[in-house]
């Protein structure tokens, strides 16, 4: 990646935890504590080390707007983040993550500069590191580029997660949860956008794709001849949505 080129870093944490039960309705799930810190506060952690991201988005709902403002003034008052509100308070009410994504790409600090992206949800715990990621997208500095995992067994992607089917680095399909998984890669939600493609959400979106899931865009980015690479990483994802998720956290040495 051109050393010139902008980086900005977009957290998606828009989600009302409606899996979580009575967890989820106080706390949203970015802020689940663990190892005296929290998946928002170990990912802001892991990406505050990485010098060219010289803007954060963080876009939340209005229900956990102000305990975010108030966690992110407490621990975070040294990094460039913005926090972006979309207004709605009930899960009934989403418009989904990449509606979140299209609010952050249009604020002023990302709308009127030149930047490359990097998109990551808030409620996943990784053993990686970032850094690791952003070096794979300096080494293909025009494609859209995702993590995924290799699982065991593929009954862990049915109805949950993305899947993958690559050729070498190449992403040659992608299914979003399917109920028969066409592969052993499970995604994970971390995207990395060059600006070049940041139009395309819009352009999705205008088309009348699903803006449920950021990973509900993959197949459409495939379709329409852009280059999808994915960067592979150790089974050690805890996408936490679940009570069960939740408990696995807690364990982590």
């Amino acid at each position: 990646m051109n050393q010139e080129r902008k980086l900005a870093a977009i957290l998606l944490a828009g989600g009302f935890g409606r899996r979580l039960g009575e967890l989820g309705q106080s706390l949203p799930k970015g802020l689940i504590p663990f190892k005296e810190t929290t998946l928002v506060g170990r990912l802001l952690a892991d990406i505050g080390q990485i010098r060219e991201i010289t803007q954060i988005i963080l876009v939340t709902n209005n229900k956990f707007f102000e305990l975010y403002q108030k966690y992110l003034d407490q621990n975070f008052k040294n990094l460039p983040i913005f926090l972006k509100n979309d207004g709605k308070n009930f899960n009934e009410e989403r418009a989904g993550a990449l509606n979140d994504l299209l609010i952050a790409l249009d604020s002023p600090q990302i709308k009127d500069e030149k930047y490359d992206c990097l998109v990551l949800a808030s409620d996943t715990y990784y053993e990686f590191k970032m850094q690791d990621f952003l070096q794979f997208c300096r080494q293909h500095p025009d494609s859209f580029a995702l993590v995924v995992r290799q699982v065991k067994d593929k009954n862990v992607i049915k109805g949950r997660f993305g899947c993958a089917v690559l050729q070498g680095e190449k992403v040659v399909d992608f299914v979003e949860k399917p109920e028969n998984p066409p592969s052993y890669f499970a995604a994970t939600p971390f995207y990395f956008y060059p600006n070049s493609l940041i139009g395309k959400v819009s352009e999705y979106h205008h088309e009348g794709g699903s803006m449920d899931s950021p990973g509900t865009i993959v197949s459409w980015l495939i379709r329409h001849g852009v280059s999808c690479l994915a960067f592979v990483v150790p089974d050690s994802i805890i996408d936490v949505g679940t009570p069960e998720d939740v408990a696995k956290l807690k364990n982590v040495i």
